[in-house]
C-alpha cells in the first residue's frame, strides 16, 4: 500500500518524493491502493494495473446518509482537485476511470471545474464512468464544465454518466452535454442517467420543481446519437422527466441515423405521466430501419395514459425487427391494457424467431384476465430459439426456463 503524505509545507506536491510505502500487500489481485490525506478528510482510490490499460477507480467519502445533510463539513471540491493533480503527475497513461461522488452533498459546481481541468488532459482515455448520484448542488454550469472537457477526449469509447437527483440540473444543461458530446464520433456505448425519482420517505417535496427537463433535453440528448455513427450501446433514464409524444418522435427519428452499428436500446420513461400511445409509435416507428438491433429495453411504468392501442403500436414498430435476441418491457401500472392489446403483441412475438430472452412486467394491470395470461404464455411458449421468459402479471409471476 502506497500513502501520498501530503501533511508537508508542500500539500499540492503529489511527486514521488513525498510517497512512501508502507506495504506490499495488494487489496485485489493486480491493483495498488492509494490514499490521500486532505486535512481532515480522507480519499481512498485504487490504480488498477492490466496488461493493455491502467483502470483508476476514485470512491469518494459519502458526506451524508438521507437526512443529515444539512451539516456536514466536508472538503468536496478540493478533494476532486487532489485527485485530478494525482493522475497528471503520476505519469500513468490511464485509459478507463471510474468516480464515484455519490451523496457528497457538498460537492458543487467548483469540484466540477476543478476535475474538468485534468480531465481534459487525459488524452488517451477511452472508458469514463462518473456517478453524481444525490449531489445536489451541481447546476447546469457545472455539467457544462464537464462537457467540455469531455470535448477534447478524442479517445473515448465508452462513458456512463449518473447525475441522478441533481435536481438542479435543467435543459440548459443537456444542452451543454448533448453540444460536446457530439463530437466523440469514436463513442460505442453510451449510459446517461438523470432520474428525476423522489423517495417520499426521505423527503416531501413539490413534485414540480424536480421536473425541470422537457421535451428540449430529449431533442439535445437525440442530437448527441445522430451524429455517433460507431455507436453500439445506449442507456437513457428519464424517469420523471416532462417530456410529450412531440420529443419521442424526434428522438426516434434521431435513432434512425445510426441504424448501421446499433445493437441494444435501453430507455427508462418511468412516470412520464405525458406520454400516450402516439408517444409509443413515435418513438419506435423507425426500430425496423435498426439492421444490427439485438436487445430492447423500454420502461414506460407508471405511464398511466398508455392503452391497448399503445402496446399494440409497439407489437407493429417490432414486426419487422427479424435480428432482436433480447427484449424486456415494463408497463408495470399501465392499468388500462387489455387482453386485446396482449393477444396482439403476443401474435408479433411469433415472428420474432431468434428471439432467446423475453421479460414483460404488467403488473397492477388489473383488467388483464386470467384468460388473456394463458394466451399469452402460449405465444411465448411457442418461439423455437427462447431460452428464458419472466412474464409478471399481478400476484402472479411465471417463469419459464425453456
Amino acid at each position: 500500500m502506497f500513502v501520498f503524505q501530503n501533511s508537508s509545507s508542500e500539500a499540492d506536491d503529489c511527486s514521488e518524493n513525498s510517497i512512501k510505502c508502507l506495504d506490499d500487500q495488494e487489496i485485489i489481485k493486480g491493483s495498488k491502493k492509494y490514499h490521500l490525506e486532505l486535512n481532515a478528510e480522507k480519499i481512498d482510490f485504487y490504480l488498477v494495473k492490466k496488461k493493455r490499460a491502467n483502470i483508476w477507480t476514485y470512491q469518494g467519502k459519502r458526506s451524508f446518509d438521507h437526512d443529515d445533510h444539512d451539516n456536514v463539513e466536508t472538503t468536496d471540491d478540493h478533494a476532486l482537485k487532489k485527485l485530478g493533480m494525482t493522475m497528471i503527475k503520476s505519469r500513468a497513461t490511464i485509459q478507463e476511470l471510474k468516480i464515484d461522488c455519490e451523496r457528497q452533498g457538498q460537492l458543487t459546481d467548483m469540484g466540477l471545474l476543478q476535475i474538468s481541468e485534468y480531465l481534459r488532459k487525459l488524452t488517451e482515455l477511452e472508458s469514463l464512468n462518473i456517478s453524481f448520484n444525490r449531489c445536489f448542488k451541481i447546476t447546469d454550469l457545472g455539467l457544462q464544465k464537464l462537457s467540455q472537457a469531455l470535448k477534447k477526449l478524442d479517445s473515448l469509447k465508452h462513458i456512463k454518466l449518473n447525475f441522478e437527483l441533481c435536481r438542479e440540473i435543467t435543459d440548459e444543461g443537456i444542452y451543454y452535454l448533448g453540444k460536446y458530446l457530439k463530437a466523440l464520433i469514436c463513442l460505442k456505448t453510451v449510459d446517461l442517467r438523470f432520474d428525476r425519482w423522489i423517495n417520499w420517505k426521505i423527503r416531501i417535496v413539490t413534485v414540480f420543481s424536480w421536473l425541470q427537463i422537457t421535451d428540449t433535453g430529449i431533442l439535445r440528448l437525440g442530437r448527441v446519437l445522430r451524429n455517433l455513427v460507431f455507436l453500439e450501446s445506449f442507456h437513457f433514464d428519464m424517469a420523471w422527466w416532462n417530456i410529450t409524444d412531440k420529443g419521442l418522435l424526434r428522438f426516434g427519428q434521431d435513432l434512425k441515423k445510426i441504424s448501421r452499428t446499433l445493437q441494444s436500446v435501453s430507455l427508462r420513461l418511468y412516470r412520464c405521466d405525458e406520454i400516450t400511445d402516439v408517444g409509443i409509435k413515435n418513438l419506435c416507428q423507425d426500430f425496423k430501419a435498426l439492421k444490427c438491433l439485438r436487445d430492447i429495453r423500454l420502461d414506460f411504468s407508471g405511464c398511466s395514459k398508455i392503452t391497448d392501442q399503445g402496446i399494440i403500436n409497439l407489437g407493429l414498430c417490432l414486426e419487422g425487427c427479424l435480428s432482436l435476441r433480447k427484449i424486456e418491457l415494463d408497463f408495470f401500472r399501465c392499468n388500462e391494457i387489455k387482453d386485446e392489446g396482449l393477444e396482439s403483441f403476443g401474435k408479433v412475438l411469433k415472428t420474432l424467431s431468434l428471439l432467446e430472452s423475453i421479460t414483460l412486467d404488467f403488473r397492477e394491470c388489473d383488467k388483464i384476465s386470467s384468460l388473456g395470461r394463458k394466451s399469452f404464455r402460449q405465444a411465448v411458449k411457442s418461439l423455437p430459439n427462447l431460452k428464458k421468459s419472466l412474464l409478471c402479471f399481478e400476484h402472479v409471476d411465471l417463469f419459464m426456463d425453456c
